[in-house]
């Protein structure tokens, strides 16, 4: 049978009598060591009224957990929050801030009972916080590149699907191998998504004001289970009587990448990978996306979970991590940009017979070119029916026959100039 002393330190915090309550913020706050300490105190005991505001049910120990946190990671924010407030600022607490349509940050005043509630949430599914970066300290950033080596993170999930359009698997491999890390070039369209992150965020607060929106950036998350299962989040949104959830955000200069041939909004499939790898680390049910596209008004996007498809990418990672990374052994290259990595020197090369099968090799040299005469036949033959139809469209959306449909695609508001065939349904 159990204490009390372990009851009222593990049970809802707000259903203790006044005096339990004292008893369990001391003692859980004793397990780290703060129990002496003024600040960690009465930042308890300021996160626990607003918790309780927020009617979230946490124990002494999570809140104590989230105060160790907070004074480890940031000790002056952390004291800066801890200042008692004067009787003009009492109404300046978190739930103010989401009234007013705010991204709340670290510092502001009520983060922390916001947090708990985030925390008690990510732990019920066994992810946890793992390390925390300061993104303007070029040390932090050089620890940030070096995590990122620990594991999969969710912009690695695609390469391991084989979906991404732009880093194959066995190039992924090679940047978790290299024992130098991996630092991206810093593009022009990665420069501004990153500059252009905090304002899409701040405008979702605004359009959502009745919607939690916390600030996750500079925190690097992962799977008790699966440690190799890395995770940051851009942040996280608690609507109104909805279970937390993952905050996406992303810019691109590409219409046609975010719709279909149909003009309707669609998520590209290596964001649907790092979706999926975001909702298996956090157990969560869906991740907003919220676009950015040629600078106009960003739209919202929702990717809802899947277990089955979730389980097929953690087999697949888990594969790549444990049976490739671990083990040194390369994935197969898959692409002609594999092939130049792992052969470098192939052109420099003197020119050497097949050592085997000869016949075999002219074989598929010559399927090779034929196939690519067959192509390109194809491909002219294709452009002289597009052309065709596109015709008979004249300035039609759509056109009817008996089995199909014929349409040009929208791309960037405009018509496209291929068109595109749908087969329609037979009448029963």
């Amino acid at each position: 049978m159990s204490s009390f002393a372990e009851y009222d330190v593990h049970s809802p915090y707000h259903s203790l009598n006044h005096s339990a309550m004292v008893s369990a913020k001391v003692k859980a706050l004793d397990k780290y060591g703060l129990a002496a300490n003024s600040y960690a105190l009465n930042l308890f005991t300021r996160i626990a009224s607003q918790h309780h505001q927020f009617d979230d049910v946490v124990s002494a120990m999570d809140i104590a957990q989230q105060v160790s946190l907070m004074i480890q990671n940031d000790p002056d924010a952390a004291k800066q929050g801890m200042l008692p407030m004067r009787a003009e600022h009492h109404k300046q607490t978190s739930l103010s801030y989401v009234q007013l349509g705010r991204v709340i940050q670290p510092h502001m005043v009520g983060y922390g009972a916001f947090w708990v509630s985030l925390n008690t949430a990510l732990n019920r599914n066994s992810c946890v916080l793992w390390r925390s970066f300061d993104t303007t300290s070029k040390h932090q950033h050089q620890q940030w590149l070096e995590a990122r080596k620990r594991g999969i993170g969710g912009s690695d999930a695609s390469s391991v699907a084989g979906v991404n359009p732009w880093t194959s698997a066995y190039q992924l491999w090679l940047e978790k191998t290299d024992p130098q890390p991996h630092e991206l070039e810093e593009s022009w369209n990665l420069y501004f998504g990153h500059q252009a992150e905090p304002i899409i965020r701040e405008w979702f607060a605004k359009q959502n004001p009745k919607t939690v929106v916390l600030d996750g950036t500079g925190y690097m998350f992962r799977q008790k289970h699966e440690e190799w299962m890395l995770a940051d989040f851009d942040g996280f949104i608690k609507e109104p009587e909805q279970p937390w959830r993952i905050l996406e955000i992303k810019t691109s200069r590409s219409w046609a990448d975010w719709h279909d041939d149909d003009g309707n909004r669609t998520i590209p499939v290596q964001y649907m990978a790092q979706a999926d790898h975001y909702l298996a680390v956090t157990g969560f049910d869906q991740v907003v996306f919220v676009v950015m596209i040629n600078g106009y008004e960003p739209h919202v996007l929702r990717w809802e979970r899947d277990s089955e498809r979730i389980t097929r990418l953690i087999d697949a990672e888990r594969d790549f991590w444990k049976n490739h990374v671990q083990k040194g052994v390369s994935p197969h290259p898959e692409t002609l940009d594999d092939f130049t990595l792992k052969y470098p020197q192939a052109r420099k090369r003197k020119t050497v017979p097949v050592a085997d099968d000869t016949d075999a090799f002219d074989q598929l040299a010559s399927q090779f070119e034929t196939v690519s005469q067959q192509i390109r036949d194809l491909e002219k033959q294709r452009a002289e029916i597009n052309t065709s139809l596109a015709l008979q469209l004249e300035d039609n959306a759509k056109l009817n026959g008996q089995r199909y449909q014929v349409s040009l695609g929208m791309r960037a508001g405009k018509r496209a100039k291929t068109v595109t065939v749908k087969k329609l349904e037979e009448e029963q």
